[in-house]
């Protein structure tokens, strides 16, 4: 897992293909309930960068990605947002998620004409 901030956003997110970021804050109930459950999904699923943003600490990534409720997810593919999720879930809904996120991560953005 990686902490993602201002400095290091570009890098991280333009050198890997599939990234799932956790918008979080320390001081919120289930945002804690909850990173356990992220922190077991990115052990599962290796080919997916998980990335959390602390939105006390990085406020312009924040109100960048337009992040109003937390926690909050932001699926991105090739640099492209592709999905958000507001609130905490188990384990199973979150990798039925990810399923559909490398389901849709896979398809392309403009149908391709024949």
């Amino acid at each position: 897992m990686v902490e993602l901030t201002s400095e290091n956003w570009d890098s991280v997110v333009g050198d890997n293909p599939l990234v799932m970021v956790d918008f979080w804050a320390p001081w919120c109930g289930p945002c804690k309930s909850f990173r356990p459950i992220f922190d077991q999904m990115s052990q599962r699923h290796r080919d997916i960068v998980f990335g959390t943003v602390n939105i006390d600490e990085q406020k312009d990534l924040a109100a960048r990605f337009g992040v109003q409720a937390i926690p909050t997810l932001k699926l991105i593919s090739d640099q492209t947002v592709r999905g958000s999720r507001t609130g905490a879930m188990p384990a199973p809904e979150l990798d039925l998620l990810i399923r559909k996120f490398r389901e849709v991560a896979a398809s392309p953005l403009v149908p391709r004409r024949s």
